[in-house]
């Protein structure tokens, strides 16, 4: 006897699954927008920190081979800011709530401070490294650059609780004064 294949074969479905994937959704989606947008926050600011060290090392170097090294108020110290400045904006940081010191052992001895309209608060000036200690019997400058972290990156973790404002980021850079000992 002969066996017919007209019938259709038996379907086999599973029930549905809709419900399931929506509650991982829920689950796990909060939790990659929060991996996501910390990924790029600190991408953000880890640029912009590179910015700022550059800017430091190009007004640190302006400083240690200008002649007459006075304060950031002198005709010396406006051309040291005029530079920074000018790297910060081309680098697309914001120049307003800049603060720079500068720091020199030249005129008589001892380390005068400079700093712009509201210096960085000292306790969160950053450490000298072993290496930038600046010897005593040498002429030396050490420029400081002082900037809110929130200039820097977009903030996005504020509403998650990771806020940044009043958190600022600073870089110090020391050379040797190149002019020392010249007429």
């Amino acid at each position: 006897m002969a066996t017919s294949f007209t019938q259709s074969p038996r379907r086999f479905t599973q029930p549905p699954r809709r419900a399931v994937v929506i509650l991982e959704l829920i689950i796990t989606l909060p939790i990659l927008v929060l991996a996501v947008l910390a990924v790029v926050e600190m991408g953000l600011w880890m640029s912009g920190k590179e910015q700022i060290e550059m800017a430091t090392r190009i007004g640190a170097e302006a400083a240690a081979e200008t002649p007459g090294l006075g304060g950031l108020g002198s005709l010396a110290g406006t051309e040291i800011q005029t530079k920074i400045y000018r790297y910060l904006e081309n680098a697309g940081i914001s120049t307003t709530n800049v603060e720079i010191s500068l720091e020199h052992n030249l005129n008589g001895g001892g380390i005068l401070l400079y700093p712009n309209v509201n210096p960085c608060p000292p306790p969160t000036l950053p450490p000298v490294p072993p290496a930038q200690v600046p010897p005593v019997d040498r002429k030396y400058v050490r420029l400081i650059l002082c900037i809110p972290s929130e200039d820097l990156t977009p903030n996005m973790l504020a509403y998650f609780g990771f806020d940044l404002t009043g958190r600022m980021t600073q870089h110090a850079k020391t050379y040797r004064y190149e002019l020392w000992g010249t007429p």
